[in-house]
């Protein structure tokens, strides 16, 4: 009696501890460049983690392999770092790196909105060591059908330093429109717009250049595996990525496939 009694409390523990898995999402960033509006689970490791391919005409195929380390902190704040190995591209052929925090600002049923910073460096960049600053707000609105609309919305402050020379950009804004929507239980698609300019000014003769442009359209779908594991594939068609001596760099061709994995104690 006493063991049957012993099995029924770790059996129903077990499908509590479950239940509550599957409560609390799994909150990815991937796929697409929309930001999540919520928080990692409190305790929990969320390492998000993909593999990049970019076509562009005249250019070397661009592979880069995005590695997110995302920590729930707390019932609201999450920490995060990544890393991002580049290869064979022109303009970053060195790994980047990044640090950041965010905050769950608004939590309900429909409602979720975090405020989020992020310090962004590229050391081998084109133009010297790239350092940025990102204040960024992330939003969404869902629906009980599983839809929702997501956006995210970033001030970028940047400086990269060539020599004895500071190069350095005012208010450039990244802005993403997000729809993402349901495919039964499992399954989860997307479309997304994102739109990015990166301008600099010389600090020391005043010329404003361009640097370049991402604009585009992005496509998507996920399938959750199980509570703690995703699997995603993305592609998108950017209307230009970048300008060379005056010339549009358009992305003919971009694919990634990626996984979130979240490690709870």
């Amino acid at each position: 009696m006493k063991l049957r009694l012993i099995l029924l409390v770790l059996g129903l523990t077990a499908r509590c501890t479950l239940f509550a898995q599957e409560a609390y999402p799994l909150n990815s960033d991937r796929p697409g460049q929309t930001f999540a509006s919520s928080t990692t689970q409190k305790g929990a490791f969320l390492i998000q983690a993909g593999l990049d391919w970019n076509y562009v005409s005249d250019f070397q195929d661009s592979y880069q392999t995005p590695i997110y380390l995302r920590f729930g902190a707390g019932d609201r704040l999450e920490l995060n770092a990544g890393i991002t190995p580049i290869f064979n591209n022109v303009l970053s052929p060195f790994p980047t790196f990044e640090l950041g925090l965010r905050y769950h600002i608004l939590r309900s049923d429909q409602w979720n909105i975090t405020g989020q910073f992020r310090y962004y460096g590229a050391d081998g960049f084109v133009l010297g060591t790239l350092s940025s600053y990102w204040g960024q707000g992330n939003i969404s609105y869902g629906w009980m059908n599983g839809a929702s609309l997501n956006s995210t919305v970033a001030f970028v402050y940047a400086t990269s330093e060539i020599g004895s020379s500071l190069i350095s950009n005012g208010a450039d804004l990244y802005m993403t429109l997000n729809y993402g929507f349901s495919i039964g239980s499992k399954w989860s698609g997307f479309v997304e717009y994102a739109a990015f300019p990166t301008s600099f000014n010389s600090d020391n003769d005043q010329v404003a250049y361009q640097l370049g442009v991402y604009e585009g359209f992005d496509l998507g779908v996920a399938w959750l595996v199980q509570p703690d594991l995703q699997l995603d594939l993305f592609t998108n068609f950017p209307f230009q990525i970048g300008s060379s001596n005056g010339s549009a760099v358009i992305s003919e061709a971009f694919l990634s496939i990626g996984a979130s994995w979240r490690v709870t104690k």
